[in-house]
């Protein structure tokens, strides 16, 4: 009974070592929207250190910008979840692009970096659920936390 004892004891601790190293896994992500026609950038890089960086440039309303924003616990465990199951998949290089699209609107572009891989896309006009679900997510969660940092900054 000792030794079953200590065997799941032993396999509990690998098994939760397991886990926390993925979660605390490097990583870099890049989320760009960028406009050749207006020369408007947009760029938020988030990295495993917990910060936001973000540039703005659009010529067109004159702004040049650069901040850098801390990120919470919550908003590095989102983004480390949804890495996770972003990783499990491949990206195509581009979504949304092709005949009977519009030319001239803003490109969207992804990039992620992990000490265990990467993978990068373009994003143009995606047709309704093309984009994958785990893309979708990373997107929307960037996304929210780049509107929440910019609205608390406003304040």
């Amino acid at each position: 009974m000792r030794r079953i004892f200590i065997g799941v004891l032993f396999l509990s601790i690998l098994h939760g070592c397991g886990k926390e190293s993925e979660s605390t896994e490097a990583f870099r992500v890049e989320y760009a929207v960028t406009s050749a026609w207006t020369g408007y950038r947009f760029s938020a890089v988030f990295d495993h250190s917990g910060h936001l960086y973000v540039t703005e440039k659009n010529p067109v309303a004159e702004i040049d910008r650069t901040f850098t924003y801390p990120l919470g616990a919550n908003e590095m465990e989102s983004i480390e979840e949804r890495l996770l199951t972003l990783k499990d998949i491949e990206l195509l290089k581009a979504y949304g692009f092709g005949e009977g699209k519009p030319y001239d609107l803003p490109i969207t572009s992804f990039r992620y970096e992990t000490t265990s891989g990467s993978d990068s896309t373009d994003i143009y006009v995606p047709e309704e659920n093309e984009l994958p679900v785990e893309l979708a997510s990373i997107l929307q969660t960037l996304m929210r936390i780049i509107q929440n940092q910019d609205l608390n900054a406003d304040s």
